[in-house]
């Protein structure tokens, strides 16, 4: 894309900024119609991304997302195995009284997971993300695209293994987006499930398939 049609999309992302600090300023704008924008900021931000040839952060749609006050995840990994984690969950869209339901609790297997970030920082310092202005819109699940986070581990593992590839598939770069913490993780793929029975059995469940595994 030629350096006119960047500079187009920096100047709509100018005016949706412009369009945002007038709804707050003025307290006019619903809750809906600020939505709505930022959702076409988040856009426009991984279109200009994109263009750019940079990293930037695109959702992906597991079922559910993490509930925006808390989710109470827990993250487990152990030495050659796949990961899991699991977090309470709200459905996707607002019930009619303006709500997100609570649905019960995401169970997601992270398959070959080959490293990982948990923990800092929460949702007040996302702000401070490398992808925030780049497509990453607060609590959430998140696909990196464009990320050099893989390529950084083969160009490490190079230096000693300059003929062996560290494994033989690509890689995702997932991101789950939580109000305490982020997960950050590098996986072949996943697979999401709602699941309503008790907490303490899905940790078991978990704990039991990377031991057999």
């Amino acid at each position: 894309m030629s350096t006119a049609n960047i500079k187009e999309l920096e100047s709509q992302l100018v005016q949706i900024k412009a369009r945002l600090q007038s709804l707050f300023g003025k307290g006019s704008g619903s809750l809906e119609a600020i939505s709505s924008v930022f959702d076409e900021q988040h856009e426009l931000e991984r279109k200009l991304a994109a263009v750019k040839g940079e990293a930037y952060a695109k959702p992906i749609d597991i079922g559910c997302v993490p509930s925006v006050s808390g989710s109470g995840e827990t993250f487990i990994q152990a030495e050659l195995s796949d990961a899991f984690i699991i977090f309470g969950a709200v459905a996707k869209t607002k019930e009619s009284g303006g709500r997100y339901d609570d649905i019960g609790w995401a169970f997601v297997r992270l398959k070959h997971c080959q490293q990982s970030k948990f923990g800092y920082p929460n949702d007040e310092a996302f702000p401070g993300h490398p992808l925030y202005g780049k497509g990453f819109s607060g609590v959430g699940v998140f696909e990196v695209i464009n990320s050099n986070w893989e390529q950084i581990l083969r160009e490490q593992n190079r230096i000693s293994f300059p003929d062996s590839p560290p494994w033989p598939w690509e890689l995702k770069h997932l991101i789950f987006a939580f109000k305490e913490n982020v997960l950050e993780c590098l996986v072949k793929d996943f697979e999401a499930r709602i699941e309503n029975r008790p907490f303490a059995e899905l940790l078991a469940e978990a704990t039991a398939k990377i031991v057999r595994d």
